[in-house]
Protein backbone atom coordinates (compact mmCIF):
# COMPACT_ATOMS: atom_id res chain seq x y z
CA UNK A 1 0.00 0.00 0.00
CA UNK A 2 1.46 3.16 -0.94
CA UNK A 3 1.28 6.28 1.36
CA UNK A 4 0.72 10.04 0.00
CA UNK A 5 2.38 12.20 2.23
CA UNK A 6 0.26 15.28 3.98
CA UNK A 7 3.38 17.53 3.28
CA UNK A 8 3.16 16.44 -0.32
CA UNK A 9 -0.78 17.34 -0.67
CA UNK A 10 0.14 20.76 1.53
CA UNK A 11 2.91 21.69 -0.96
CA UNK A 12 0.68 20.87 -4.00
CA UNK A 13 -2.18 23.07 -2.73
CA UNK A 14 0.15 25.57 -1.42
CA UNK A 15 2.39 25.69 -5.11
CA UNK A 16 -1.00 25.51 -6.68
CA UNK A 17 -2.31 28.74 -5.43
CA UNK A 18 1.56 30.35 -5.68
CA UNK A 19 1.01 29.68 -9.69
CA UNK A 20 -2.54 31.02 -9.75
CA UNK A 21 -1.15 34.34 -8.02
CA UNK A 22 1.91 34.78 -9.62
CA UNK A 23 4.69 33.85 -7.22
CA UNK A 24 6.05 30.71 -8.56
CA UNK A 25 9.16 32.53 -8.30
CA UNK A 26 8.74 34.07 -4.86
CA UNK A 27 11.65 33.38 -2.98
CA UNK A 28 11.70 34.42 0.81
CA UNK A 29 15.32 36.40 2.09
CA UNK A 30 17.18 34.30 4.43
CA UNK A 31 18.81 35.06 7.90
CA UNK A 32 22.35 33.83 7.53
CA UNK A 33 23.71 32.91 11.10
CA UNK A 34 27.11 32.84 11.47
CA UNK A 35 28.63 30.99 13.98
CA UNK A 36 32.75 31.90 15.15
CA UNK A 37 34.14 28.68 16.75
CA UNK A 38 36.80 29.75 18.48
CA UNK A 39 39.30 27.01 19.28
CA UNK A 40 42.60 27.07 21.57
CA UNK A 41 44.32 24.72 19.02
CA UNK A 42 47.68 26.91 17.44
CA UNK A 43 48.57 24.99 14.41
CA UNK A 44 52.75 25.88 13.63
CA UNK A 45 53.54 28.45 10.76
CA UNK A 46 56.30 29.03 10.02
CA UNK A 47 57.68 32.57 9.12
CA UNK A 48 59.00 31.42 5.25
CA UNK A 49 55.57 30.41 4.11
CA UNK A 50 51.82 31.67 4.03
CA UNK A 51 48.72 30.83 4.92
CA UNK A 52 46.06 31.36 2.54
CA UNK A 53 43.10 32.88 4.32
CA UNK A 54 39.70 30.80 3.70
CA UNK A 55 36.96 31.63 1.06
CA UNK A 56 34.41 33.55 2.01
CA UNK A 57 31.17 31.71 2.50
CA UNK A 58 27.93 33.47 1.57
CA UNK A 59 24.46 32.07 3.23
CA UNK A 60 22.23 33.48 0.72
CA UNK A 61 19.54 31.26 -0.06
CA UNK A 62 19.23 30.57 -4.06
CA UNK A 63 16.11 31.36 -6.14
CA UNK A 64 14.25 29.15 -6.30
CA UNK A 65 10.88 28.29 -8.38
CA UNK A 66 7.81 26.90 -6.10
CA UNK A 67 8.50 23.05 -5.16
CA UNK A 68 7.08 20.17 -7.84
CA UNK A 69 4.16 18.38 -6.24
CA UNK A 70 4.48 14.94 -5.18
CA UNK A 71 3.34 12.09 -7.81
CA UNK A 72 -0.36 11.45 -6.37
CA UNK A 73 -0.49 14.08 -4.54
CA UNK A 74 -4.53 15.50 -4.29
CA UNK A 75 -5.09 18.64 -6.03
CA UNK A 76 -6.43 21.64 -4.88
CA UNK A 77 -9.94 21.83 -3.75
CA UNK A 78 -12.08 23.98 -5.47
CA UNK A 79 -9.61 24.76 -8.50
CA UNK A 80 -7.17 27.78 -8.34
CA UNK A 81 -7.50 30.59 -5.45
CA UNK A 82 -7.60 34.49 -7.13
CA UNK A 83 -4.77 36.88 -6.16
CA UNK A 84 -5.70 38.56 -2.88
CA UNK A 85 -6.03 42.40 -3.42
CA UNK A 86 -3.31 44.75 -3.33
CA UNK A 87 -2.06 45.85 0.23
CA UNK A 88 -4.69 49.16 1.58
CA UNK A 89 -7.22 48.42 -2.03
CA UNK A 90 -10.99 48.58 -0.90
CA UNK A 91 -13.62 46.53 -2.46
CA UNK A 92 -16.09 48.98 -5.15
CA UNK A 93 -18.39 50.00 -2.95
CA UNK A 94 -16.81 49.59 0.52
CA UNK A 95 -16.76 51.24 3.72
CA UNK A 96 -13.06 51.66 4.78
CA UNK A 97 -13.00 50.13 7.85
CA UNK A 98 -11.85 53.02 10.70
CA UNK A 99 -8.30 52.79 12.12
CA UNK A 100 -6.14 54.77 14.62
CA UNK A 101 -3.20 56.46 12.75
CA UNK A 102 -0.11 54.92 14.45
CA UNK A 103 -1.74 51.96 15.66
CA UNK A 104 0.23 48.62 15.04
CA UNK A 105 -2.40 46.05 13.30
CA UNK A 106 -4.07 43.73 15.42
CA UNK A 107 -2.68 39.72 15.13
CA UNK A 108 -4.65 37.22 14.33
CA UNK A 109 -5.80 35.56 17.23
CA UNK A 110 -4.15 31.96 16.92
CA UNK A 111 -7.40 29.86 18.99
CA UNK A 112 -9.57 31.64 16.49
CA UNK A 113 -12.02 28.60 14.77
CA UNK A 114 -11.62 29.25 10.82
CA UNK A 115 -13.78 26.32 9.89
CA UNK A 116 -15.49 23.30 11.28
CA UNK A 117 -15.44 20.00 9.54
CA UNK A 118 -18.82 17.83 10.43
CA UNK A 119 -18.53 19.68 13.90
CA UNK A 120 -14.78 19.07 14.51
CA UNK A 121 -13.49 22.86 14.68
CA UNK A 122 -10.27 24.01 13.33
CA UNK A 123 -8.41 27.02 14.71
CA UNK A 124 -6.21 29.28 12.72
CA UNK A 125 -3.28 27.74 15.31
CA UNK A 126 -4.18 24.00 13.64
CA UNK A 127 -3.78 25.49 10.22
CA UNK A 128 0.01 27.11 10.89
CA UNK A 129 1.00 23.79 12.49
CA UNK A 130 0.07 21.81 9.49
CA UNK A 131 2.47 24.11 7.47
CA UNK A 132 5.09 24.19 10.01
CA UNK A 133 7.44 22.13 7.55
CA UNK A 134 6.89 23.50 4.78
CA UNK A 135 9.62 25.64 2.76
CA UNK A 136 10.72 29.15 4.33
CA UNK A 137 9.44 30.78 1.12
CA UNK A 138 5.78 29.62 2.17
CA UNK A 139 6.15 30.27 5.94
CA UNK A 140 7.36 33.73 4.96
CA UNK A 141 4.00 34.88 3.00
CA UNK A 142 1.48 32.43 5.73
CA UNK A 143 -1.03 34.83 5.55
CA UNK A 144 -1.32 34.88 1.63
CA UNK A 145 -1.83 31.07 1.19
CA UNK A 146 -3.58 30.62 4.39
CA UNK A 147 -6.74 29.96 2.67
CA UNK A 148 -5.57 26.73 0.76
CA UNK A 149 -3.51 25.89 3.71
CA UNK A 150 -7.14 25.32 5.04
CA UNK A 151 -8.61 23.75 2.44
CA UNK A 152 -5.63 20.99 2.41
CA UNK A 153 -5.85 20.64 6.07
CA UNK A 154 -9.52 20.04 5.69
CA UNK A 155 -8.89 17.71 2.97
CA UNK A 156 -6.79 16.10 4.72
CA UNK A 157 -9.01 15.74 8.00
CA UNK A 158 -11.94 14.10 5.98
CA UNK A 159 -9.29 11.81 4.28
CA UNK A 160 -8.70 10.43 7.66
CA UNK A 161 -11.94 10.49 8.94
CA UNK A 162 -12.95 8.26 5.89
CA UNK A 163 -9.84 5.81 6.07
CA UNK A 164 -10.91 5.51 10.11
CA UNK A 165 -14.38 4.83 9.17
CA UNK A 166 -12.98 1.94 6.44
CA UNK A 167 -11.16 0.23 9.30
CA UNK A 168 -7.43 1.48 8.33
CA UNK A 169 -6.10 2.17 12.02
CA UNK A 170 -6.14 -1.89 11.86
CA UNK A 171 -4.18 -1.91 8.59
CA UNK A 172 -0.57 -3.81 9.66
CA UNK A 173 1.29 -1.23 7.38
CA UNK A 174 -0.79 2.07 8.50
CA UNK A 175 0.13 0.38 12.47
CA UNK A 176 3.64 0.01 11.20
CA UNK A 177 4.32 4.12 9.88
CA UNK A 178 2.46 4.96 13.51
CA UNK A 179 5.15 2.77 15.58
CA UNK A 180 7.71 4.27 13.29
CA UNK A 181 6.83 8.27 14.15
CA UNK A 182 6.06 7.36 17.75
CA UNK A 183 9.24 5.72 18.07
CA UNK A 184 10.80 8.76 16.56
CA UNK A 185 8.73 11.01 18.99
CA UNK A 186 9.34 8.94 21.94
CA UNK A 187 13.20 9.03 21.77
CA UNK A 188 13.60 12.64 20.53
CA UNK A 189 11.54 14.09 23.87
CA UNK A 190 13.91 11.34 26.18
CA UNK A 191 17.16 12.50 24.47
CA UNK A 192 15.70 16.34 24.56
CA UNK A 193 15.31 16.00 28.37
CA UNK A 194 19.01 14.38 28.64
CA UNK A 195 20.33 17.47 27.07
CA UNK A 196 17.95 19.99 29.51
CA UNK A 197 19.09 18.68 32.29
CA UNK A 198 23.42 18.34 30.94
CA UNK A 199 22.74 21.88 29.24
CA UNK A 200 22.81 24.21 32.18
CA UNK A 201 24.45 27.18 32.90
CA UNK A 202 26.47 25.79 35.32
CA UNK A 203 27.86 23.60 33.14
CA UNK A 204 28.47 25.76 30.41
CA UNK A 205 30.40 28.28 32.58
CA UNK A 206 32.27 25.45 34.24
CA UNK A 207 33.66 24.74 30.87
CA UNK A 208 34.62 28.15 29.74
CA UNK A 209 36.51 28.79 32.99
CA UNK A 210 37.96 25.20 32.30
CA UNK A 211 39.25 25.77 28.85
CA UNK A 212 40.29 29.70 30.07
CA UNK A 213 42.58 28.03 33.01
CA UNK A 214 44.23 25.27 30.15
CA UNK A 215 44.74 27.77 27.84
CA UNK A 216 45.47 31.31 29.54
CA UNK A 217 45.98 34.46 27.34
CA UNK A 218 49.24 34.93 25.71
CA UNK A 219 51.52 37.53 24.95
CA UNK A 220 51.39 38.65 21.23
CA UNK A 221 53.95 40.04 18.97
CA UNK A 222 53.77 41.83 15.84
CA UNK A 223 56.76 41.32 13.33
CA UNK A 224 58.23 41.98 9.68
CA UNK A 225 61.45 39.61 8.80
CA UNK A 226 63.53 39.83 5.98
CA UNK A 227 64.28 36.37 4.64
CA UNK A 228 67.14 35.86 2.73
CA UNK A 229 69.29 32.28 1.26
CA UNK A 230 72.96 33.00 3.45
CA UNK A 231 74.42 34.61 6.27
CA UNK A 232 76.51 36.81 4.47
CA UNK A 233 73.21 38.50 2.74
CA UNK A 234 71.85 39.07 5.86
CA UNK A 235 74.50 40.83 7.84
CA UNK A 236 74.73 43.09 4.68
CA UNK A 237 71.19 43.88 5.38
CA UNK A 238 71.41 44.80 8.56
CA UNK A 239 74.70 47.00 7.99
CA UNK A 240 71.76 48.62 5.31
CA UNK A 241 69.23 49.06 7.69
CA UNK A 242 71.97 50.36 10.90
CA UNK A 243 72.69 53.14 7.95
CA UNK A 244 69.60 54.48 7.66
CA UNK A 245 67.93 52.01 5.02
CA UNK A 246 63.98 51.64 4.77
CA UNK A 247 62.79 48.26 6.67
CA UNK A 248 59.98 48.09 4.63
CA UNK A 249 61.73 48.72 1.14
CA UNK A 250 64.46 46.44 1.71
CA UNK A 251 62.16 43.78 2.26
CA UNK A 252 59.99 44.35 -0.50
CA UNK A 253 63.17 44.33 -3.00
CA UNK A 254 65.48 41.20 -1.15
CA UNK A 255 63.17 38.91 1.32
CA UNK A 256 62.73 35.70 -0.48
CA UNK A 257 59.47 35.11 1.68
CA UNK A 258 57.39 36.85 -1.77
CA UNK A 259 54.08 37.07 0.93
CA UNK A 260 55.43 39.13 3.28
CA UNK A 261 57.29 41.03 0.86
CA UNK A 262 54.42 42.45 -0.73
CA UNK A 263 53.43 44.04 2.90
CA UNK A 264 57.27 44.81 3.91
CA UNK A 265 58.16 42.00 5.59
CA UNK A 266 54.75 42.45 7.79
CA UNK A 267 53.79 38.71 9.76
CA UNK A 268 51.00 40.12 11.19
CA UNK A 269 49.98 39.21 15.03
CA UNK A 270 51.53 35.78 16.29
CA UNK A 271 51.83 34.12 19.75
CA UNK A 272 55.06 31.94 20.64
CA UNK A 273 54.03 29.10 19.80
CA UNK A 274 53.00 29.57 16.19
CA UNK A 275 56.61 30.30 14.31
CA UNK A 276 59.27 27.57 14.68
CA UNK A 277 61.46 27.76 17.72
CA UNK A 278 64.58 29.40 16.88
CA UNK A 279 62.65 32.58 15.25
CA UNK A 280 60.38 32.43 18.21
CA UNK A 281 63.04 32.47 20.58
CA UNK A 282 64.90 34.87 18.67
CA UNK A 283 61.68 37.98 18.09
CA UNK A 284 60.12 37.43 21.67
CA UNK A 285 63.55 38.09 23.28
CA UNK A 286 63.76 41.15 21.24
CA UNK A 287 61.54 44.77 22.39
CA UNK A 288 59.11 46.92 20.42
CA UNK A 289 60.85 48.91 18.07
CA UNK A 290 64.23 46.35 18.26
CA UNK A 291 65.40 45.61 14.57
CA UNK A 292 67.95 42.01 14.39
CA UNK A 293 71.82 42.80 15.48
CA UNK A 294 72.44 39.59 13.85
CA UNK A 295 71.04 37.23 11.55
CA UNK A 296 68.74 34.58 13.01
CA UNK A 297 68.60 31.08 10.78
CA UNK A 298 65.90 28.62 10.73
CA UNK A 299 65.31 25.56 7.89
CA UNK A 300 64.39 28.48 5.59
CA UNK A 301 67.52 31.10 5.92
CA UNK A 302 68.44 33.80 7.42
CA UNK A 303 65.98 35.99 8.75
CA UNK A 304 66.63 39.90 10.08
CA UNK A 305 63.60 40.53 12.13
CA UNK A 306 62.12 43.88 13.45
CA UNK A 307 59.22 44.25 16.30
CA UNK A 308 56.79 46.32 15.51
CA UNK A 309 54.20 46.09 18.72
CA UNK A 310 53.46 43.76 21.34
CA UNK A 311 49.97 43.10 23.23
CA UNK A 312 48.20 40.55 25.62
CA UNK A 313 45.76 38.42 24.42
CA UNK A 314 42.25 39.62 25.43
CA UNK A 315 40.06 35.81 25.95
CA UNK A 316 36.45 35.75 23.73
CA UNK A 317 33.93 36.63 26.47
CA UNK A 318 31.65 33.57 27.37
CA UNK A 319 28.31 35.61 25.84
CA UNK A 320 30.60 34.79 22.47
CA UNK A 321 31.39 31.21 22.80
CA UNK A 322 27.66 30.03 25.00
CA UNK A 323 26.04 28.69 22.03
CA UNK A 324 29.43 26.58 20.70
CA UNK A 325 29.63 25.64 23.94
CA UNK A 326 25.96 24.59 24.36
CA UNK A 327 26.55 22.33 21.46
CA UNK A 328 29.14 20.44 22.42
CA UNK A 329 27.71 19.56 25.95
CA UNK A 330 24.64 18.63 24.54
CA UNK A 331 26.30 16.29 21.53
CA UNK A 332 28.43 14.70 24.79
CA UNK A 333 25.31 14.12 26.63
CA UNK A 334 23.60 12.11 24.12
CA UNK A 335 26.67 10.38 23.29
CA UNK A 336 26.90 9.12 26.86
CA UNK A 337 23.39 8.30 27.11
CA UNK A 338 23.38 6.19 24.05
CA UNK A 339 26.97 4.65 24.76
CA UNK A 340 26.27 3.55 28.31
CA UNK A 341 22.65 2.55 27.63
CA UNK A 342 24.25 0.44 24.75
CA UNK A 343 26.72 -1.12 27.58
CA UNK A 344 23.99 -2.27 29.76
CA UNK A 345 21.64 -3.76 27.03
CA UNK A 346 22.31 -7.30 26.16
CA UNK A 347 22.42 -7.15 22.07
CA UNK A 348 23.74 -10.08 20.16
CA UNK A 349 25.07 -9.60 16.53
CA UNK A 350 24.73 -11.85 13.26
CA UNK A 351 27.84 -11.18 12.89
CA UNK A 352 30.97 -10.24 14.39
CA UNK A 353 31.34 -7.77 11.25
CA UNK A 354 28.69 -5.47 12.34
CA UNK A 355 29.84 -5.41 16.28
CA UNK A 356 32.08 -1.92 16.99
CA UNK A 357 33.81 -0.81 19.26
CA UNK A 358 31.33 1.12 22.10
CA UNK A 359 33.47 4.98 21.87
CA UNK A 360 34.71 6.47 25.14
CA UNK A 361 32.74 8.67 26.96
CA UNK A 362 34.70 10.96 29.34
CA UNK A 363 36.46 13.26 26.46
Amino acid sequence: MALVSSRAALLAGAAMLLSAVGGAGYVAAQDTNTTTTTTNTQSTTTPGTTTPAPADQNGAAPASNAPATDQGAAPASGGATAAPAAEGAQPEGATPAPTTPGAAPTPPDPKEVVATVNGKPITRQDVIDSASDLPPQYMAQIDRIFPQLLNRLIGLQLLVAKGRSDGLADDPEVKHYVQQAEDQAISQAYLQRVVEKAVTEDAIKAVYDADLQAHPPQIEIRASHILVKTEDEAKEIIKELQGGADFAKVAEEKSIDTESAKKGGDLDWFTKDTMVKEFSDAAFAMQRGDVSKVPVKTQFGWHVIKITDSRMQTPVPLDQRRDDIRKALGQEAVHKEVQGLMGAAQVTYAKDDYKLPLAPTGQ
